[in-house]
């Protein structure tokens, strides 16, 4: 049987996975894609969120952090 926690978890860092490609591939700031993510039609179908799922920007940047502080992504 499957923990729904660890599937809970290992769906929210995709969904911020997700939303740090957009910010690197649109280069945009934390705030920028908070509102992007809100705004654009094309965010929310690439990062599966709903309105009440979209992160704040020091979510996204304590996420980027994360991945750069683990060397999964290059800054």
């Amino acid at each position: 049987m499957k923990n729904k926690k660890n599937v809970n978890i290992c769906y929210c860092l995709l969904k911020r996975f997700k939303a740090i490609l957009l910010d690197q591939w649109y280069n945009l700031s934390d705030p920028e894609l908070e509102s992007n993510l809100v705004l654009r039609e094309y965010f929310m179908l690439f990062y599966d969120f709903d309105y009440h799922d979209i992160p704040d920007h020091s979510t996204l940047s304590r996420a980027r952090n994360w991945l750069n502080s683990s060397h999964v992504m290059p800054k």
